[in-house]
Order: structure tokens, then sequence, then C-alpha cells
């Protein structure tokens, strides 16, 4: 019996239920864990049994030698690596949908005052409350004078002005941004960045050296801008383990550190979200976005 451990598979207790089932009627039970699963860091009994994770077309070929040793058959052992993206392409769709509703928390952005030879109006707050009035969208202003949109939190914390976003409505909300950004700086901004976390149940490699050789074996090139990141379609990325003192987060006075990918983004209008879930997807098959 093969049991195919998937980002969605993994969910449900029927994964357990039935390999445990099997087991005890002696059916031999593998485990493959997919999708950037890792079976060995899964709960008891599936990581007591002897299985592989497939993380290239050599783990396909393993499924194959597998199925000609149980059953007697003789299948070409001969997956290739391009065949191995092509299944990975048609399989990670399925990945992105989920990670959307499952795995992601939230997405955050913030101006800050003073960027590096800019700055934003005195007035910057207003002005976007003005912005969304005259696009006539729902907004609500709380006694704390935080605005409230669908799927969306502005508010004012000392120098910047942070935007909370839901990722069902990250589309239409980073839009509106990248027009607040317009009216809020003095001078024209071509690239801005947001912040994806993730829910706790998710880890990020952020070890520097360990992550630029991972993201090299899958082609994605260090980035001229520096700072550790990397380069995907049309914008850059950065894995952050936010232990500076911004990107920390406080819950009950107790400072809590807490990883992202952090999206640096060209504010032209060929950004597209889609793009993002196609890096995430990318990231957690390649084991540096994992399940714990």
């Amino acid at each position: 019996m093969f049991v195919f451990i998937s980002p969605n598979s993994i969910k449900s207790n029927w994964i357990y239920f039935e390999s445990g089932f099997a087991y005890s009627k002696g059916i031999k039970v593998i485990p493959i864990g997919i999708n950037g699963v890792d079976i060995g860091k899964l709960a008891p009994p599936i990581n007591l049994l002897q299985g592989f994770n497939i993380t290239s077309f050599e783990g396909l070929n393993n499924l194959i030698t597998i199925i000609n040793r149980e059953f007697l058959v003789s299948f070409p052992e001969n997956f290739s690596n391009g065949e191995y993206d092509e299944l990975l392409t048609k399989s990670t769709n399925k990945v992105d949908n989920n990670f959307h509703s499952i795995y992601v928390d939230y997405i955050t952005t913030e101006f800050s005052k003073n960027l590096t030879n800019n700055k934003y109006k005195e007035s910057a707050f207003n002005d976007i409350y003005e912005s969304i009035n005259q696009r006539k969208l729902k907004v609500n202003k709380d006694y704390s004078e935080n605005l409230h949109l669908y799927g969306m939190k502005i508010f004012q914390r000392n120098d910047l002005i942070i935007f909370n976003i839901d990722l069902l409505k990250v589309e239409e909300n980073l839009n509106l941004i990248i027009n607040f950004l317009h009216i809020t700086y003095t001078e024209k901004i071509e690239k801005y960045w947001f912040r994806i976390y993730f829910n706790d149940e998710i880890d990020l490699l952020s070890t520097d050296f360990k992550l630029s050789s991972r993201l090299s074996s899958i082609g994605m090139e260090i980035s001229e801008q520096g700072g550790g990141s990397f380069e995907y379609k049309n914008f850059s990325f950065i894995i952050d383990d936010n232990k500076l003192e911004r990107g920390q987060i406080v819950v009950r006075g107790q400072i809590i550190d807490k990883k992202s990918l952090r999206i640096i983004f060209p504010t032209d209008g060929s950004f597209k979200t889609s793009d993002v879930y196609d890096l995430i997807s990318t990231l957690f098959s390649n084991n540096i976005i994992w399940i714990k």
C-alpha cells in the first residue's frame, strides 16, 4: 500500500487511520512524501514505516523499482529530470489553492516616514482615508482611528503606517496599496515590499548558505539588490528570520520571533500575485518551506 502524503492529505486523520488499519492486516505500507512533505518529520506511525520522499526524478524511479520488485513486473525505470519537473508543475497548482487557506496566516507591509531619500507627507494617513472614500469603498474607522476594509486593516504606530491583509483579498488590496504609495510619498517609488507570515505549523529555511545552495540547485539566482535576496520572475524575495526589532511580533508584552517570506515587487502594474503562489509551491516542493 503506497500512501502519498501531500500538504493537503496530511490534514486528514484518514491518512493515519487507513495506514494503521492496513499495517495491522499485515499489508506492507510505504509512505511517500510529495510536494515538500518530509515523512521523517511526521508523527507516528507514519514516520516509523520505511518510505521515502519524492524530491527529484530519482524518487520517481525509486517508486517504479519498488513496484517492479513487489509485483514482479518490469516497467522501465527511466524517469528524467524534465519529466519530474513537468509532473511537479501539474501537481503544484493544488498546493497553491491549499496554501491560500491553510498555511498563510496574513500579509503585511508598512509605510515608513523616512525612506532613503524619500519621505511621506504629513497628511499621509488622512490622504489614504480620503482616497478610500473617493473610490467609494466600504471603510470603517474605529475609536483608535484604525481603518477597516474588507480583508485589510490600516493603522498607525509611531512613524509607521501599517497594512495587514488577509490572503483572500490580497490582490485587490495590494493594488490599493500601490496607489497609496503614489499619493503618500513625495518621490516616485519603483519597487516596494510586503511580508508573508505563515501559520505556526510551517517553518522556513533561513540559514543563508543552505538557502543559497538549495535555491541555486533549482535555478534561482542571487539578486543584485543584495541583502540575502533572490530573483524569481519579475520580483525578488528574502526569507527573514525576523530577529531585527522591526520584524519582531509582540504578544502581551512578549517579543516573539517569527520567520517570514518577504517579497520585493515592482509598482508598475506588472506584478502578479499568482507568481507568489508559484514561488511558495516551488519552495515547498524543495524543502525550503515545510510542515514542522
